[in-house]
This record gives C-alpha cells, sequence and structure tokens, in this order.
C-alpha cells in the first residue's frame, strides 16, 4: 500500500478546501486547521496557509503581513487589515 502524496499536511489542506462555508475562525478553533489566509487568497490569487484568526470577521489572516496581535486590557486579540482600517 502506497502512501499519499502529501502526507498529514496535504490531508488538512484539503479539509481547508472541502469547508468553504465555515469561516477560518471555526476551522481553526474546532479543528485545528491550517487554512488559506483570506486576503491572500482573495486579493492575490495565492494560498498561504496559516492558523491566525480576526477576532471580528473569523477570516484567517497571515501574521504580520494581512493581520496582528493587539492587547485589549488583559487579552490579546487578532486582527486583520480590512478590520483594522474600518475601526
Amino acid at each position: 500500500m502506497s502512501k499519499p502524496k502529501g502526507g498529514k499536511f496535504m490531508n488538512e489542506f484539503e479539509v481547508a478546501f472541502e469547508t468553504e462555508n465555515i469561516d477560518g475562525k471555526e476551522l481553526i478553533e474546532t479543528h485545528w486547521k491550517w487554512v488559506p489566509c483570506y486576503i491572500c487568497q482573495n486579493a492575490f490569487g495565492r494560498i498561504r496557509l496559516t492558523k491566525r484568526y480576526c477576532n471580528q470577521c473569523g477570516h484567517a489572516f497571515c501574521d504580520g503581513e494581512h493581520g496582528r496581535f493587539q492587547t485589549r486590557g488583559s487579552h490579546t486579540t487578532g486582527i486583520c487589515i480590512k478590520c483594522f482600517s474600518i475601526k
């Protein structure tokens, strides 16, 4: 029996695309899956996997490039550049 190409990482990648109707936040929190950065995928047409998500819109983002973490009071939350520019 041959091992499937891509191994465990590829299986996680496929799951992220099979569940397009679920936002990045739910996939990351519930299933701890790697998901594509929302901005990379929709604006640039590239796939960059991440486990970071925006606490406001729920979309996944690339840490440092398309989002960041900010401290509010005693806890730290993630925010994407789309939501950061709106507030």
